[in-house]
């Protein structure tokens, strides 16, 4: 059985309370991809449960930081008055879009 991805308690509180629901409910338990043996059928799954069919990208913008390159995705439509909700995803691989160091 995998190890639970326990929510840091430093971060719980910075959390929208129905994604940390979420997250202890449908995503605790599961096996990260890392723990998982190759096999090409696991592109065939259900990625994360819960997601939906890509949304709409209203812009596209790439930004060369000091040690890292950020692709942000906006939304369509306007913004509201608190701005948009941020997600922010890290991920190592060897494209074009090399891990922060």
């Amino acid at each position: 059985m995998a190890k639970p991805v326990v929510l840091h308690p430093t971060i719980v509180p910075r959390l929208d309370p129905e994604y940390a629901t979420f997250h202890n409910e449908h995503l605790a338990h599961l096996p990260q991809v890392h723990e998982l043996p190759w096999d090409p059928s696991i592109r065939d799954t259900l990625k994360i449960p819960g997601s939906s069919e890509p949304l709409p990208v209203g812009k596209l913008e790439d930004f060369n930081l000091s040690r890292c390159r950020v692709r942000v995705f906006t939304p369509e439509g306007c913004r509201s008055e608190t701005g948009w909700p941020v997600f922010i995803f890290f991920h190592g691989g060897m494209d074009d879009y090399s891990p922060c160091s």
